[in-house]
């Protein structure tokens, strides 16, 4: 068990120490949702 969260740590943090290769390194929208304002103030999705 102890050897399965060695290698998951080892590798989470070779992963985020390593830089962005790709060309076009920038957010990109994928979906879009309305959202509806409730009487209390909070934030509802329709699904």
């Amino acid at each position: 068990m102890i050897g399965k969260i060695t290698i998951a740590g080892i590798a989470l943090s070779l992963s985020l120490g390593a830089p962005s290769l790709a060309d076009d390194c920038a957010l990109k929208r994928f979906a879009s949702l309305d959202m509806i304002a409730g009487p209390d103030g909070s934030i509802a999705i329709p699904v």
